[in-house]
């Protein structure tokens, strides 16, 4: 399940190297998504998302080992979708059907929600919908699976390491 990994010295150097230029990305991606959730004009939210894009160029002609760690991220998402497709695996397992069968219920909740907000962003994009229309799924898709884990300490768990993510928060 990956909970166990030794971590390379160049990948702990990496980390260590470009914590504060991660933090200062993050931190702009927050302030940039913060402020397109007020705002539902296209011709608006597209120039927001030109200046991010711009001021992103710089910032990672500047700090290359960010980019280079931000680049990372894909390989991560990858697992993270592995780990989704485990859960719902085991979520299908009648095996386990018996082992705390509220919280699994939860579970298959948050996962159909995901995978119902993929499903439309897929039909969107490949009916060239609008991208706003696409974030305010995302963002609903977002609020129900976090209202989903506050259910217990195992539904928390599953949102912080492979939901939120997945979702880019």
């Amino acid at each position: 399940m990956g909970l166990r990994e030794n971590k390379r010295v160049e990948d702990y150097l990496l980390e260590v190297q470009t914590a504060a230029g991660v933090q200062t990305y993050f931190d702009k991606k927050d302030e940039f998504d913060n402020s397109l959730a007020g705002i539902l004009d296209p011709s608006v939210r597209t120039i927001l998302r030109k200046q991010f894009n711009d001021w992103k160029d710089t910032f990672n002609a500047g700090q290359p080992l960010v980019e280079e760690y931000l680049g990372k991220g894909r390989e991560k998402e990858i697992e993270r979708v592995n780990a989704l497709d485990d859960l719902s695996r085991m979520l299908d397992d009648p095996r386990f059907s018996n082992i705390r069968p509220q919280t699994q219920g939860v579970l298959r909740e948050m996962v159909q929600a995901y995978k119902d907000y993929r499903k439309q962003q897929e039909v969107f994009e490949i009916a060239g919908g609008n991208a706003d229309v696409i974030d305010i799924i995302k963002v609903g898709t977002l609020q129900r699976i976090r209202e989903l884990s506050a259910f217990n300490e195992n539904t928390q768990a599953a949102y912080m390491s492979i939901f939120s993510r997945l979702l880019g928060e």
